[in-house]
């Protein structure tokens, strides 16, 4: 056995190299060859040495899994139950905002529980719209349909599904209300560019601005204020190339900025993530 070979190993070698005796010389070639065969004989116990057995695993009926063989996966007949993804932060912001604009109530179901949409319910209820969580991911809103202006600067963290839309629905409110107020968020949207929005709400007669304009220029925050006349429809042309949120959020805001006369958006370039558009 491999023990018993050093052991051996063991032995010669104190033979040989600790024995204070003198040694003839043959019986030291002899002990040095002996010494060396044990070594061979270790090293080869050492590598043949086989593994302890792996216990087998049953997997299923008839397969076995074991060290060198291959898993192979059967396919499975049917499969049942129910699978429930996530919602959208897209949609979810969308159909609240479009919730908030209709007048009564509305159930929207299925909504994602992310900051995004938290920044909407905040800016939403500021803004006095009812909203009551009904559990199971869904919502009640009530709304006049009108939106008032908020009683104070909304935050809307990194929010860019609120802070584009919101920004064409305040810019329409302050509009109507006579009252000045500023959307805001963390220091990474500060970095996002809104200018392009913010060109085509001034085409339309909005008082906005991108308020800081340093190193990134054209981003938040975005400061709403009167104008001095009234808002209501216009052409307005604006581009598509930065971020198709520009273009949702005319659409979304257009009850309040069109209200009796037609509102007409002219793409002046390519449009980029058309489907977030056709939502």
């Amino acid at each position: 056995s491999l023990n018993c070979t050093w052991l051996a190993v063991l032995a010669l070698h104190d033979v040989v190299v600790h024995s204070r005796r003198p040694i003839a010389s043959a019986a030291r070639v002899m002990a040095r060859a002996a010494l060396s065969l044990a070594l061979l004989a270790a090293c080869n116990a050492f590598v043949l040495q086989m593994p302890p057995a792996l216990q087998q695993t049953p997997l299923r009926k008839g397969t076995a899994l074991k060290a060198v063989d291959s898993l192979v996966v059967e396919p499975i007949a049917k499969v049942g139950g129910v699978v429930r993804l996530p919602g959208s932060k897209s949609l979810s912001n969308r159909a609240l905002l479009l919730a908030a604009l209709c007048e009564g109530e509305t159930v929207v179901e299925n909504l994602l529980a992310s900051d995004d949409t938290e920044r909407m319910l905040e800016a939403l209820d500021a803004m006095g719209v009812k909203v009551k969580d009904l559990g199971d991911s869904a919502v009640r809103v009530t709304s006049t349909g009108s939106l008032k202006a908020p009683g104070k600067d909304l935050f809307l963290g990194n929010a860019g599904t609120a802070m584009r839309p919101l920004a064409a629905v305040v810019a329409a409110v302050a509009a109507v209300d006579g009252v000045s107020f500023t959307l805001d968020g963390t220091p990474r949207m500060r970095e996002r560019p809104i200018s392009d929005l913010i060109d085509g709400l001034k085409q339309l007669g909005c008082n906005v601005e991108c308020t800081v304009n340093g190193e990134f220029g054209g981003c938040p925050p975005v400061k709403a204020e009167p104008t001095d006349s009234e808002v209501d429809g216009g052409v307005c042309k604006v581009s598509g190339k930065t971020s198709s949120q520009f273009l949702s959020a005319l659409l979304l805001a257009s009850p309040l900025l069109a209200r009796t006369k037609p509102l007409e958006i002219q793409i002046t370039d390519e449009l980029i993530s058309q489907p977030y558009v056709q939502l």
